[in-house]
């Protein structure tokens, strides 16, 4: 049952997951009606741009001018483009050159790669916990 005080919380958290996937979702689709016209660099410096602009208008208004500021934005520049300028860009030709299904399906493998990256350049330890959620992004890839 669901505590009534933490409820708005629960249901807002809820409704911003759901819109995330289906955002997710419809960008393959998308993104392969859009080639048709499109550049991939140029699809992909758009979808970039609404994307980061978005995310950093969420980011000030939860946490504030001053802690957006203060943020090591030359680490987060090179782990996004390392992370995400790549993978978009390699997703998007993939998708050019095959259908919207092939990318979808690496896309969703993509945890693992983000545990990689946290393994590499963070240091972080692999446990229990982490190796059975790369167990369970390779299950959900699979089906």
């Amino acid at each position: 049952m669901i505590n009534p005080q933490s409820s708005p919380s629960v249901i807002t958290a809820n409704i911003a997951c759901f819109m995330a996937m289906l955002m997710w979702a419809v960008g393959f689709p998308s993104g392969e009606i859009l080639l048709e016209t499109w550049g991939a660099i140029s699809l992909l410096s758009v979808r970039m741009l609404l994307a980061v602009g978005l995310l950093m208008v969420f980011w000030i208004v939860a946490e504030g001018m001053l802690t957006v500021l203060a943020a090591p934005g030359e680490r987060g520049l090179t782990v996004g483009g390392i992370g995400f300028g790549f993978g978009a860009i390699l997703l998007l030709v993939g998708q050019k050159m095959s259908d919207p299904v092939t990318p979808a399906i690496v896309a969703a493998m993509m945890p693992i790669a983000g545990v990689s990256i946290e393994v590499v350049l963070d240091k972080r330890k692999l446990h229990l916990q982490l190796l059975g959620g790369i167990v369970l992004a390779m299950v959900g890839g699979l089906l």
